[in-house]
């Protein structure tokens, strides 16, 4: 397996554990084709040159709360996400471990693909670290 399928894989797998679970907000990969019904997050992975024993990288995640819940909606989901993210250290359950940096948020408006939809972006710098 490639070394970028692992760190994707590696990160995504953290919005499926108790860890993101328990805050019953839906995150999808930023592929993937279907119809989502009620607030949800879209999560990418981006990936920077290795330095020595380390792959840094950027989490970018898309949020998308119903219009009528307001703003305040997006900073209490980006409080989620901060409460398990910033500024973290997740040890895997294989030995690898990601170190999240400070995280930001951005106001985008409406969702160009559903006005009934507001947008943010959640972005968060890291640094992967491969047990073998």
């Amino acid at each position: 397996m490639s070394k970028f399928k692992i760190i994707e894989d590696n990160i995504l797998n953290i919005f499926a554990s108790p860890l993101w679970t328990v805050n019953n907000i839906k995150a999808i990969p930023l592929n993937f084709q279907s119809e989502i019904s009620g607030e949800y997050l879209r999560v990418e992975i981006t990936h920077d040159m290795p330095r020595y024993n380390k792959y840094p990288g950027k989490m970018i995640v898309d949020i998308f709360a119903e219009v009528q819940k307001g703003t305040g909606r997006i900073t209490q989901i980006a409080d989620c996400l901060d409460s398990v993210f910033n500024k973290k250290n997740i040890e895997l359950n294989n030995g690898n471990a990601v170190q999240f940096m400070d995280s930001a948020l951005s106001y985008m408006g409406y969702s160009k693909d559903n006005p009934s939809y507001y947008r943010a972006i959640y972005s968060i710098e890291y640094n992967f670290f491969r047990s073998n």
